[in-house]
């Protein structure tokens, strides 16, 4: 909608267009994902720019508006502690804790990428100080720029951009064209999320624990298109029911799917903070590691991983405050992730049946 000049109108909640963009968005990026990773990482490049650019001129105008104006959000220390005694108004800080997900998938493609064991780690290093800067302080700089009470879940980050846009004056023409790169970002993130998981669905297709044809790759660009359309297919079944249940029950039916696929999603991560607090204690030769991979090092990093784990999965079973019917919003939230590890058990107990049978 701030592409066309239509940010902030009644275009943003008309369901046929909401449906039709974001159908449009994610059968792009499958299509250029499903072509080949030589095609699809430009897309997914493009997708960091998209972001980064966009959230880089949103952190000027916020320290523009620092400078020069008082903050449209009161900022004290009161306001912004944490108010820890209510539990209701924790949920949020699963959110948070999910927003930093997603690195783990850049494994996944270690048989795609050029020296993996150096090319990984120096991403890493490179992108966490960016995401963190860009978190922090593009929040700051939204805040400063709307009051708390009038951001919209969905627009705020482009409110923001366009009372900065106002400040500065003459600067209109920035909004629809960080808004194309920010489309442009997100597309990216499609992208992304389909290649790695796809890769996953591809191994246990080809060990059996899904149909065979999880196994297949494209015989021109030897993707793994049947894991990326299956993908694709489930996501469309989402967004058709997110589009019979428009209104005000989206909002809450999006948070219930969020806190359950965070609770899912944060599963095999106990695994991997207890595995690398493991293999890093009984790693030989200490000494030829960098001051960033001792044992006291990874030992603490392992645990606050480990931690803020654990703490968002309970966090993401406390509803919020204006939920009317906590126990029924905990029954969905914890009773759909125990039904979706039980799919998977029963998937995975299937193909240990069929292999059993089939080496007998």
């Amino acid at each position: 909608t701030y592409v066309i000049g239509r940010g902030d109108t009644a275009l943003m909640d008309n369901w046929t267009y909401i449906f039709l963009a974001t159908l449009t968005a994610l059968w792009l990026a499958v299509a250029v994902n499903v072509v080949g990773l030589k095609t699809g990482r430009w897309l997914q490049n493009m997708g960091a720019l998209g972001t980064y650019i966009p959230g880089a001129v949103l952190v000027g105008f916020g320290l523009h508006a620092m400078l020069t104006r008082e903050s449209a959000t009161p900022i004290t220390l009161e306001t912004i502690r944490p108010h820890f005694g209510d539990m209701s108004q924790l949920n949020l800080w699963a959110s948070i804790a999910f927003a930093y997900a997603g690195l783990e998938l850049c494994a996944v493609m270690g048989d795609e990428i050029k020296n993996p064991r150096r090319t990984l780690p120096r991403s890493i290093y490179i992108a966490a100080p960016f995401i963190a800067f860009l978190y922090i302080a593009g929040t700051a700089s939204l805040l400063w720029l709307v009051p708390s009470s009038d951001v919209h879940i969905v627009s705020g980050f482009f409110q923001a951009m366009a009372a900065g846009a106002r400040d500065f004056g003459g600067l209109g023409w920035l909004i629809p064209l960080a808004a194309a790169l920010y489309v442009l970002g997100n597309i990216g993130g499609i992208g992304a999320w389909l290649t790695g998981p796809a890769r996953v669905a591809f191994v246990i297709g080809l060990d059996r624990y899904f149909p065979p044809a999880f196994g297949r790759v494209h015989p021109r660009w030897k993707t793994p298109y049947v894991a990326i359309l299956t993908q694709a297919v489930l996501a469309t079944i989402f967004l058709i029911l997110s589009v019979l249940g428009r209104g005000t029950t989206v909002e809450r039916a999006y948070l219930i799917l969020l806190d359950t696929m965070l609770l899912i999603y944060f599963i095999p991560y106990i695994y991997l903070f207890i595995c690398y607090i493991g293999v890093s204690l009984r790693a030989h030769d200490p000494g030829m590691r960098p001051w960033y991979e001792t044992r006291i090092a990874t030992t603490i990093t392992g645990l606050a991983g480990l931690l803020l784990t654990l703490g968002a999965m309970v966090v993401a079973t406390i509803p919020p405050s204006d939920t009317a019917d906590p126990w029924l919003f905990r029954l969905k939230v914890i009773g759909g992730a125990a039904l979706f590890v039980l799919i998977g058990g029963v998937v995975y107990w299937r193909g240990r049946r069929s292999a059993r049978s089939g080496r007998g």
